[in-house]
């Protein structure tokens, strides 16, 4: 799965070149790994330490 999420942001960030590929990124392994959960996504993301997401 950290390679799916590595690609996936890889390709995300080529084509958008904006900060929004993490969040972009977020909403694919939601809906690839999690059912469309963006709680379970965001918490498997900080469990990896993927991106340093922090919760507001």
């Amino acid at each position: 799965m950290n390679w799916t999420v590595l690609v996936a942001y890889c390709i995300i960030d080529d084509l958008l070149k904006t900060p929004a590929s993490v969040v972009r990124t977020l909403w694919v392994l939601a809906a690839l790994a999690f059912s469309g959960k963006h709680k379970h996504a965001l918490a498997y993301a900080q469990e990896q330490a993927f991106f340093l997401v922090h919760r507001r």
